[in-house]
């Protein structure tokens, strides 16, 4: 990986009445970036969180 450079990309909160998740949308962005030859240097991951948050959206998730 020489030359390389090491980004992360955190999404949060971009549910919508019309329908998408925090969740699809990181799919989505892993499938173009590997469409587009990036290599990853992990693999992604999903993270749930805690589910007695009252708070928190229906997925409660996200992708690492």
């Amino acid at each position: 990986m020489k030359n390389s450079t090491v980004i992360h990309i955190g999404i949060d909160d971009t549910d919508s009445p019309k329908g998408m998740c925090t969740t699809f949308l990181a799919y989505k962005i892993v499938k173009f970036l590997e469409k587009n030859k990036v290599q990853f240097v992990d693999y992604p991951s999903l993270i749930r969180f805690n589910p007695n948050i009252p708070w928190k959206t229906r997925g409660n998730g996200a992708v690492r």
